[in-house]
């Protein structure tokens, strides 16, 4: 085995062949971070001239220093004891000898088997091994971290397996409110649309509007007009909206309210021969309360129509797409169209685009890793538990100093930020 630096072709193809390819671990993640300063090299390791593990490293200077990060690395079977020892330890010596300061990276792969309340599941699969021997090159580990951090990718996610599927024995895994919400934007005509470059600030305003109402940061419209560009380009990254029709949806709530009125002048009918059957009495009662729903409805759209228009555009997200996977990069809904449930619209879409290209898994991305009330993700967690997935808990941050000055960098920082 030979450790060597890589050009980028050849770790593009190298990546992109790989069963475990991550978006992450990509060109379009270097190009990405090297718009905000980052410089990026790949390595790798050869056996008989090919290709048998690589991984795409990202660094920035600090203090005159190399500080070196391999998002989501590394691209290698993570259970060859004897090929992960030879590439990290090679690894340490290839990034010292740079005049580095240290080189941390989060595996892409689960540590051990959670069922839906975060519990370890009895001879479930087991990842210890791959810790292991991390571990014993010298890496440290961050720990098993829980709750969300920003500066850092997150250690808990939620996903869900497409792959055996059919739309309907998916749609019917749902828990029932997320079951009939899909049914209920597929019945109200809300449809989904790609966005492209003329029309991504579309996306931009909803994750804005989310982020104020939500109270967390939006990356700058440059950065999603650059990921569409960098990623979108190449098929690895889609944005798409939720729009409702205003005309279809009131044609569909005037279709509905005249079926409950012709239900009541049933009843009507049934009771002017019998005053005293309480079936009828019970049936006509139902029929009121939701043929006045559909009143109320209708005057609300007939109202939004005037104010904002036919078409409203009622919810926005960005995904990343790759072989493996789509994942749900960020979500974005006005709070003023909420009722109509259109996030469930996107989420299906993509879904059924995923089953449609045979990718294994959808993406919810990151959860806490704390399952009761007191998480601050606790009703996000809920939502996303509605579409009865997995609970994937990865190995964590590992990382190794290069140099002394690593833990002066790191005294610096906590007497700046405070920690």
């Amino acid at each position: 085995m030979e450790f060597v630096e890589l050009t980028k072709e050849e770790f593009r193809k190298f990546s992109e062949a790989r069963e475990d390819y991550n978006i992450w671990q990509s060109t379009e993640m270097a190009e990405m971070r090297e718009l905000s300063g980052f410089h990026s090299e790949y390595v790798g390791v050869k056996e008989k001239h090919e290709i048998i593990a690589g991984g795409m490293l990202s660094y920035r200077v600090v203090l005159g220093y190399r500080q070196y990060y391999a998002p989501r690395g590394f691209l290698i079977d993570f259970h060859n004891q004897e090929l992960l020892t030879f590439f990290l330890n090679s690894l340490k010596k290839y990034t010292k000898k740079k005049k580095s300061l240290s080189l941390r990276f989060d595996p892409y792969i689960p540590y051990k088997q959670r069922d839906l309340d975060g519990n370890l599941v009895e001879n479930g699969y087991d990842n210890s091994d791959v810790f292991d021997t991390i571990v014993s090159c010298g890496y440290k580990h961050h720990g098993f971290t829980r709750g969300i951090d920003l500066t850092r990718e997150c250690r808990w996610m939620y996903v869900i397996p497409l792959e055996g599927h059919t739309e309907d024995s998916l749609l019917a895994s749902f828990e029932r409110n997320a079951r009939r919400s899909v049914q209920r934007t597929i019945k109200y005509k809300i449809y989904t649309k790609e966005l492209d470059e003329t029309n991504v600030d579309e996306f931009i305003r909803v994750a804005v509007a989310t982020g104020e109402r939500r109270g967390f940061e939006v990356r700058s419209a440059d950065y999603y007009r650059d990921l569409l560009r960098i990623f979108g380009s190449r098929g690895h990254a889609m944005f798409l909206s939720a729009v409702i029709n205003l005309d279809c949806y009131l044609e569909t709530l005037h279709d509905d309210a005249a079926k409950e009125q012709k239900v009541i002048a049933e009843c009507n009918e049934k009771l002017a021969k019998n005053p005293d059957s309480s079936k009828m009495i019970k049936r006509k009662s139902v029929s009121e309360e939701v043929l006045a729903s559909y009143t109320k409805r209708v005057e609300e759209a007939e109202k939004l129509k005037t104010e904002r228009g036919t078409e409203l555009t009622l919810s926005s997200s960005v995904f990343f797409v790759n072989k493996n996977e789509i994942m749900c990069l960020l979500a974005g809904v006005y709070e003023e169209y909420k009722q109509f449930a259109s996030p469930f619209a996107l989420h299906w879409q993509m879904m059924k685009y995923g089953m449609e290209h045979g990718i294994k898994r959808y993406n919810l991305y990151g959860i806490s890793g704390i399952f009761d009330e007191s998480a601050d993700d606790f009703g996000v967690y809920l939502f996303k538990k509605e579409f009865n997935g997995e609970v994937i808990e990865l190995l964590g941050e590992f990382e190794v100093q290069l140099s002394p000055m690593n833990s002066v960098y790191h005294t610096l920082r906590k007497i700046k930020y405070g920690k």
